[in-house]
């Protein structure tokens, strides 16, 4: 089973999971500027840090993939940056 990071946790986050295959993802958890866990505490995720956590957990997963999974059109220049700095990490990404 492949594991899955998100990136975002908020409205458009819970869209995310709920069109993931839990036969295909095992979601690690998320990453966002505020532990919200205790708000989606149904779900069991786990909170994995803000920004400057990412680089240093990512490289403890090995073949992980990536969901940017804030949708907000306001932050669409933050995803673009999210975006590339994800990939010079080399984190693959699901759709």
């Amino acid at each position: 089973m492949k594991k899955l990071i998100l990136f975002g946790m908020g409205g458009h986050g819970i869209s995310c999971i709920d069109s993931i295959p839990s036969d295909h993802f095992n979601i690690i958890g998320f990453f966002d500027q505020k532990d919200v866990s205790n708000t989606y505490n149904y779900l069991d995720l786990k909170y994995l840090g803000d920004d400057s956590k990412i680089q240093n957990t990512i490289n403890n997963y090995e073949n992980c993939y990536g969901l940017i999974s804030f949708g907000n059109h306001i932050l669409i220049k933050k995803r673009i940056s999210l975006y590339k700095k994800l990939k010079n990490y080399n984190l693959k990404f699901t759709s």
